[in-house]
């Protein structure tokens, strides 16, 4: 008799945690082009978007090279995207940080429907800004790392006594540390 061939597993966690990644790094390559069609007004051309990825190719390069070495970084010392996967409040929060920011940019008409911000605040990098680590920058790496530590330490066996009545009620509210 033939051996049933063993499907693939990939965990739910890891599959939401890359699709996050994903879709963050589409909004950083996407708001440049988002930014000149927005800022344009009328008409969107493809060159208005091409000159927009021409206007700072450096900046851009240096930006998605920050993202690449904070994701890769986070992921491998924290596990960070495995723990949004998982809901952890520690993971989530940077994120939806990120997200708001971007929001409320959005929200005051900022460049690029708030995609400039969401880029500025997760890569460093804004169209027509150029590269550089602003205040948005730092406080999304402190709570992503910090949070990353936060894991660490509550994994610690000495820990357990203390974490494991919050992670109980964390647990039946859907959520984890």
């Amino acid at each position: 008799m033939a051996k049933k061939k063993k499907a693939s597993k990939t965990s739910r966690s890891h599959t939401l945690g890359a699709a996050y990644r994903a879709a963050s790094t589409g909004v950083i390559l996407a708001s440049p082009g988002l930014t000149a069609a927005n800022a344009g007004g009328g008409a969107v051309t493809v060159e208005t978007v091409v000159d927009a990825y021409r206007a700072d190719p450096k900046g851009l390069g240096l930006g998605l090279l920050f993202h690449g070495i904070d994701q890769v970084a986070g992921q491998r010392l924290f596990h960070h995207n495995t723990a949004l996967g998982r809901g952890s409040l520690t993971a989530i929060l940077p994120e939806a940080y990120a997200a708001f920011d971007a929001a409320l940019e959005a929200n005051r008409g900022g460049a690029g429907w708030g995609t400039a911000q969401f880029s500025r605040t997760k890569a460093a990098f804004a169209p027509g800004g150029g590269f550089g680590v602003g205040p948005s920058t730092k406080t999304y790496l402190v709570t992503k790392y910090g949070g990353g530590l936060v894991r660490k330490i509550l994994a610690m066996p000495g820990a357990q006594p203390i974490v494991r009545p919050v992670k109980k009620i964390l647990s039946g509210l859907g959520v984890t540390v």
